[in-house]
């Protein structure tokens, strides 16, 4: 029964997902089940917070399935209405079981790898219980916490309670308000949505083999795969930003409107498990060159712009009123320009801390990605020869996470004198990097230089 229970779960979930994904126009089923547990698990999360914060129920079961229902429900409605209920219960096995039998014993191998490694993080997420430190302290820390309380009220007084939005305590908590201790297996559920969508992106430019090898590339990624069976934050933040990333990438070359409209919802998630860093920005700044270029589908971007700031708004503005209703204001946090200002620097001092921090950043960061430099390197020679815009796009976009990161470190330097303990913090940010540049390396026009064919 345990199993059964985990495990429906996490299909409420991705049923949810699967017809929000079918609304928003995806009609290849494959990508629609990619994305689908994405989906499902960010919303119904957020929907489960809003369900308990206007209307009072109690961060339960109660609440849980209320809020697969309403979220499920109207997407349903929605595909009815827009008369898309055939295309949503369109599975074809036959066509399934063509195209397995025509693939060559390469890539069925490669498909055997990339099935073993989902396989083997089940079965460790499902035998083993949340271990890690930052989880046991944090994030399934306060998912026990809610599933005894009901709500977040004990956090006020607990200090670090609302560090993090609640996304992964969320999935922590889905498990343990129906008696369910095997909450890990979520994890699983991530994974293989990121190699999923990773594999149906690849495959928009490469032949099967390619985006199957790229794909294997990316669940073999020691941090990635690492993530896989740890209960924190990055594996999802890392899933949610760069699907995002890539989505956006493909709306801005192509114009595709479910492009957009994934890319915008998962790159909005991305700050719902994850709100300190900015890269989401990068999303932002994409879809508004776009806007100003081609000056189509204005009304939408903006509707999208405006849906990502709102998710990200959401839980700091839920926790400033919670601290309001019970009557506890903390102190103000210094804001980025003050810590700035308020920093006396020499220009010789200045340069000096830059200079720590690249050496820093050398060790730390890009020992998380130096393995990829190499192939990175040869692949945008052929790229920038062929003049391949949509990975010229995403290498710009690479450089301003990039810059991002860098100035990230060197102001919070400005403010901890400690900063350089960050050691394992900064390489599990440094985990946004691979699957973008494994991306680009494989859908690099370097493999049509040698004569790859497309099938």
């Amino acid at each position: 029964m345990t199993l059964l229970t985990i495990l429906a779960i996490q299909v409420c979930l991705l049923i949810v997902g699967y017809l929000m994904a079918v609304v928003f126009g995806v009609a290849q089923k494959l990508e629609a089940l990619a994305v689908a547990y994405l989906l499902g698990s960010g919303v119904v999360s957020i929907v489960f917070l809003l369900l308990h914060w206007l209307f009072g129920l109690n961060l339960d079961a109660t609440n849980f399935i209320a809020s697969v229902f309403l979220t499920g429900g109207l997407a349903f409605l929605i595909t009815k209405r827009m008369k898309k209920t055939k295309e949503m219960t369109d599975f074809r096995l036959t066509k399934t079981s063509r195209v397995l039998k025509s693939l060559s014993v390469f890539e069925k191998s490669l498909l055997i790898l990339l099935f073993i490694l989902v396989g083997y993080t089940i079965i460790e997420n499902y035998v083993w219980p949340v271990t890690a430190w930052d989880s046991l302290a944090l994030y399934d820390f306060r998912a026990r916490v809610m599933a005894v309380h009901g709500n977040m009220v004990e956090g006020i007084q607990l200090g670090y309670f609302f560090q993090y939005p609640p996304f992964t305590s969320f999935l922590h908590l889905f498990g343990y308000v129906f008696g369910n201790e095997r909450i890990k297996l979520a994890y699983s559920f991530i994974f293989a949505s990121l190699l999923t969508s990773f594999f149906v992106l690849l495959r928009r430019k490469q032949p099967l083999w390619i985006a199957l090898l790229g794909t294997l590339f990316l669940a073999v990624d020691s941090y990635i795969f690492g993530h896989s069976t740890v209960a924190y934050t990055n594996l999802s933040y890392v899933t949610f930003l760069t699907l995002g990333l890539i989505y956006l990438l493909f709306w801005f070359h192509e114009g595709a409107k479910k492009d957009l409209l994934l890319g915008a919802f998962l790159l909005g998630l991305s700050t719902w498990v994850r709100s300190s860093e900015p890269f989401w920005l990068v999303g932002i700044g994409l879809i508004l060159l776009r806007l100003f270029t081609k000056r189509e589908q204005v009304f939408l971007g903006l509707l999208m712009i405006f849906l990502m700031v709102g998710i990200s708004r959401l839980w700091g503005i839920f926790v400033q009123s919670l601290y309001a209703a019970n009557n506890f204001y903390p102190a103000a946090r210094r804001s980025l320009l003050a810590i700035v200002l308020s920093s006396r620097f020499s220009f010789e001092l200045l340069l000096s801390r830059i200079q720590e921090i690249g050496g820093y950043f050398y060790l730390y960061s890009l020992n998380v990605w130096r393995y990829l430099l190499l192939p990175f390197g040869f692949s945008f020679y052929y790229d920038w020869r062929a003049k391949n815009k949509h990975n010229l796009t995403l290498a710009v976009m690479v450089g301003l996470l990039l810059s991002m990161l860098f100035g990230g470190i060197f102001i919070f330097s400005l403010y901890y004198e400690t900063w350089n303990l960050i050691t394992d913090s900064l390489q599990r940010v440094s985990m946004v990097f691979p699957p973008l540049l494994i991306y680009f390396i494989f859908s690099s026009q370097i493999w049509k230089q040698h004569g790859t064919q497309r099938r």
